[in-house]
């Protein structure tokens, strides 16, 4: 997992020992795209939210859960499941890569980075 202080111990030690131009020659540069599944609150819409625009979708609705413990429950969970799978799927094949995943209270953020070319 990233650590923000461990990022920047690394670049004050390059900073320090004169290596930041040739680092920075050969560091590529990267793009970022976050995917969240947002899980349905107090009435909001489940769905699968991208930044930038994936494929041309912005966000994909996913099933809403039913209330309570069922085998409905289940079957529609697993549903969303494949979907958030399908997805990110095809985000690997399109060349990006999973740097970090993140879950809070608007659900789970995905981080990907894929090198400028």
């Amino acid at each position: 997992m990233f650590k923000p202080m461990k990022a920047l111990l690394i670049t004050a030690g390059l900073l320090l020992s004169g290596a930041t131009a040739s680092f920075a020659q050969t560091a590529p540069a990267y793009e970022f795209m976050t995917v969240l599944e947002s899980e349905s609150q107090m009435g909001g819409q489940a769905k699968i939210i991208f930044a930038p625009a994936f494929q041309g979708k912005s966000e994909m609705p996913l099933e809403e859960l039913p209330g309570g413990v069922s085998n409905k429950y289940h079957t529609v969970l697993r549903k969303n499941m494949e979907v958030v799978n399908q997805q990110l799927s095809g985000i690997t094949v399109a060349g990006w890569e999973l740097v970090h995943v993140s879950t809070d209270r608007m659900g789970t953020q995905y981080l990907f980075r894929k090198a400028k070319h």
